[in-house]
């Protein structure tokens, strides 16, 4: 069945007001369900990574942020999207009290998009 995408948008819109206003629990149900339409949005998974981090659930966050990695690996990928999943899988490594893998993620988050302001206060933050 194809993607409805005015239907994905707001959708997309929906979960990320959730999540901007700290609400996890409802935007990680939408990211979810919109991964099952399309497994391949790179975006929608860098959300749904950086959400699970925000409450807490590393290992699902690392296998998520992970799976747009190696997606990269024979997919192109925005730079600044990659750039983010870098940035997010420091994030649950700095949780972890991991800070050689965080630094080493944010330095490689920082090369693939120099751009990445988030990434480097990380960084200057260890």
């Amino acid at each position: 069945m194809p993607i409805n995408f005015d239907d994905y948008d707001k959708k997309i819109d929906l979960a990320v007001g959730y999540a901007q206003s700290g609400d996890y629990y409802p935007a990680i149900k939408i990211y979810e369900e919109l991964i099952e339409k399309n497994p391949d949005d790179t975006m929608i998974l860098v959300n749904l990574g950086q959400a699970l981090n925000a409450i807490g659930d590393y290992k699902r966050a690392s296998e998520t942020l992970i799976r747009v990695i190696e997606f990269s690996n024979t997919n192109e990928v925005d730079p600044q999207i990659l750039s983010m999943a870098y940035t997010n899988l420091g994030a649950v490594n700095k949780a972890l009290s991991n800070f050689d893998e965080a630094i080493r993620l944010y330095s490689t988050a920082i090369e693939t998009d120099p751009s990445n302001q988030l990434a480097i206060k990380y960084l200057e933050g260890i």
